[in-house]
């Protein structure tokens, strides 16, 4: 809030010299008030704001959802889409043999 008020004081005093007048200096230095106050009601009005609210967007919590997750929910689930028993240990899959 200083910032305008000090400078439009110095153009104020700058400019009255020049033209040798002696009232523009205060309505210059009100004029850095008026600025300041301007600029210090913005930062406060952002300060205060409130967040958006996002109502898309869920935390696991007490209103998560677990059945609308896709996979499923349970271990179960998870464990065999992971591991397939029917291939015995260190035979070569289709995705990862590089050689065909």
């Amino acid at each position: 809030m200083l910032v305008p008020i000090i400078l439009c004081t110095f153009l104020g005093i700058f400019l009255d010299r020049i033209l040798g007048t002696s009232f523009i200096v205060i309505i210059l230095f009100f004029l850095g008030a008026l600025a300041g106050g301007r600029n210090v009601y913005i930062f406060a009005r952002h300060i205060y704001e409130k967040p958006p609210v996002h109502d898309e967007v869920k935390v696991r919590g007490s209103n998560y959802d677990e059945s609308k997750r896709p996979g499923g929910n349970n271990m179960e689930t998870i464990l065999t889409d992971s591991f397939d028993a029917s291939k015995p240990a260190g035979s070569p899959d289709e995705k990862t043999d590089r050689g065909q």
